[in-house]
């Protein structure tokens, strides 16, 4: 075998082990509990009566076995029973790290996932466009008016920015008018290459009456930022 092999084998084998005596405590507390200390409790509390219907019989009576006994009995009872809720615990506390180890697992998936995602991206892309930092607005602003400039009119409505998580939308609402369907065709294009990570979003177009008619166009725009 192989040190890889091996360490499959030595892996695979423990985690049965594991498996096994975690059964087997299982079974052995609720044993306890279901069988061994409702019979010891049903044993004593016979022998307690029996020691107690000698005294009524005969108050002289010491009853020293029948008390010894009882004694010993609850004495044991009470030990089993916190063994058993130690048992218990160690159990609850397995399978909290379990469902720990768990959700480990799957966060190493994603990050692998995640891995092979970016991977993917740079092999297509060694230069991909990045996130811009944090209130990116004004350099958004300047790339948007060089981009919109040579239409012959536009507009751009701001959108309300969540700042509670790490990557920021920005939405802006924008329309503009465009001589031709080219035209307006170039425009989002440019906007959807540009040099921020955004994202085009709700696009219409309407094409105007006639040969001379402008094209107008209305899209959402999303800028991502992180912070």
């Amino acid at each position: 075998y192989t040190k890889a092999e091996l360490v499959c084998r030595c892996e695979v084998t423990l985690d049965n082990y594991c498996k096994t005596i975690f059964i087997e405590a299982r079974t052995m507390a609720d044993m306890a509990r279901t069988e061994i200390l409702p019979a010891i409790q049903a044993f004593a509390a016979d022998t307690a009566r029996a020691a107690a219907g000698k005294k009524a019989l005969s108050p002289s009576c010491a009853c020293a076995y029948e008390m010894a006994l009882v004694e010993k009995l609850s004495g044991l009872t009470d030990q089993i029973d916190t063994g058993t809720a130690e048992l218990e615990r160690l159990g609850q506390e397995k399978e909290s790290c379990e469902e720990q180890l768990q959700a480990a697992q799957l966060q190493v998936e994603d990050k692998r996932r995640m891995e092979r995602e970016l991977d993917e991206i740079f092999a297509a892309d060694p230069n991909p466009v990045s996130i811009a930092p944090y209130d990116n607005l004004q350099p958004v602003m300047f790339e948007l008016n060089a981009i919109l400039q040579s239409t012959p009119e536009y507009s751009l409505s701001f959108g309300t920015v969540d700042t509670e998580e790490a990557i920021i939308r920005r939405q802006i609402l924008l329309s503009y008018t465009s001589g031709s369907y080219e035209g307006a065709k170039a425009v989002l294009q440019q906007l959807h290459d540009s040099a921020y990570r955004c994202m085009l979003d709700d696009v219409s177009i309407s094409m105007g009456e006639g040969d001379g008619g402008n094209v107008s166009v209305n899209a959402s725009l999303v800028f991502f930022e992180y912070q």
